[in-house]
């Protein structure tokens, strides 16, 4: 029969069978919804019935070492299935012979059987994989993460990279920004008293030197005017030919006295002293403002990639979304698995448990059966939550426990291969 008309309806087991199989003899147990408890001691069988389930559901990939039971001539596992409603689905059905011979059959509710059994059981497993709850035992978060994508089948392999790619710009302009930063909080305030512009030592020099050499001018024409005084007294007759020399002085003194001359002097001189201050003051003034611009800008295309990587977990989120995968407090946005702000390693199993449940439940594969031998790792209250936790979201856990201790919450409780009476 052709797995089309397989009915893809979710389904649970209703009851199991375990003949001769590892240390079980024998168990026949009806198993209900939500949180299947297994107890007993050590060496009891519980491992065996919940590795038995492992094997209905994961076909021979899943079989013991030692399959069949010492004495026995072959091992048999069956499982009902019925439907969420509690329609009936379909029967599985392992046999192992002692000689090494194994057989899987799969049959419809008429009793007719299924072809291609092993390819019907990987349609009912769906995405969630051989081992739907193993990740909440998985300390790795970036292997969490990469399983719980791949289970829902989120393809964000190219939101990851750009984001990736962005953050690696970003934290090269980062480093520009912590730089400039550096830089401009190290040159401090800029100098108010500086000019705009840096001083030419050259101009300043010339205009010195005009100065210095009208103040030399102007002696010098006032000793002739003296000379030129005596000599007019002297020689009358040649006052004439003297006036001329007198104008000429006399314009030199118009243009300024030695003692008008001398505060140009000493002005020249001071600010040729304070030059190189004055300058140095310029340009840091100068050097300070371009770095502010630069750690501006830097600044600026900081903030603009941030928004661009938020814009990109928002794309990632929404894909997640689309997947079905929208669980309270899990976060895989930072290339890893977190839960509640906290990498997946460092959170509680028991929160990693209900965590992989909600998980599982956003898959929704057809077998919605779950399995797991790490029962003791949680106390009272943490089993109380996973238990609210398969029932709301409609999954069958089949969990083991050491002791007897579950036995008044209704646990099958094992005992030498057979269920304790």
């Amino acid at each position: 029969m052709e797995t089309d008309f397989i009915n893809t309806d979710p389904c649970r087991i209703a009851r199991i069978t375990v003949r001769n199989y590892g240390v079980i003899k024998l168990i026949d147990t009806p198993m209900g919804p939500g949180l299947n408890l297994i107890g007993g001691r050590n060496e009891s069988g519980k491992s065996t019935l919940v590795r038995a389930i492992e094997l209905i559901a994961n076909g021979k990939r899943a079989l013991l070492p030692d399959p069949v039971r010492h004495g026995a001539q072959k091992a048999e596992i069956e499982a009902v299935f019925t439907h969420i409603d509690g329609s009936p689905a379909h029967v599985v059905r392992v046999t192992q012979t002692a000689q090494g011979s194994y057989t899987l059959k799969i049959f419809l509710p008429s009793g007719e059987e299924v072809g291609q059994p092993a390819r019907v059981l990987e349609i009912l497993r769906g995405a969630a994989g051989p081992d739907p709850v193993q990740m909440a035992w998985e300390t790795d978060p970036r292997k969490v993460r990469d399983h719980i994508l791949r289970v829902v089948g989120a393809n964000v392999e190219a939101i990851d990279q750009e984001e990736r790619d962005l953050s690696d710009e970003r934290r090269l302009v980062g480093r520009d920004v912590k730089r400039l930063r550096g830089a401009v909080e190290e040159m401090g305030r800029p100098n108010a008293n500086a000019p705009k512009e840096e001083i030419s030592v050259a101009a300043l020099r010339e205009a010195h030197e005009a100065a210095c050499k009208n103040t030399n001018s102007a002696r010098d024409a006032e000793k002739a005017l003296t000379d030129a005084r005596a000599e007019v007294a002297r020689l009358e007759s040649l006052i004439d030919a003297q006036r001329g020399v007198i104008r000429r002085a006399t314009d030199i003194i118009d243009a300024g006295t030695p003692d008008d001359l001398a505060p140009v002097v000493e002005e020249t001189k001071s600010a040729l002293d304070r030059v190189d201050e004055v300058n140095a003051a310029v340009r840091h003034n100068n050097t300070l403002a371009q770095k502010e611009a630069e750690l501006l800008l830097a600044e600026t295309r900081y903030n603009e990639m941030t928004e661009q990587i938020r814009a990109v977990e928002d794309r990632r989120a929404q894909a997640l979304k689309d997947a079905g995968l929208n669980v309270e407090g899990l976060d895989l946005s930072t290339g890893e698995a977190q839960i509640d702000g906290c990498s997946w390693g460092a959170v509680s199993k028991g929160r990693r448990l209900r965590t992989a449940i909600q998980i599982r439940a956003a898959v929704r594969a057809p077998l919605q059966v779950a399995w797991t031998q790490e029962g003791d790792c949680l106390d009272d209250d943490n089993l109380s939550l996973v238990a609210k936790e398969c029932e709301q979201y409609g999954l069958q856990l089949i969990l083991e426990r050491t002791g007897e201790r579950d036995a008044e919450h209704g646990a099958l409780i094992l005992e030498n291969g057979k269920a304790k009476s």
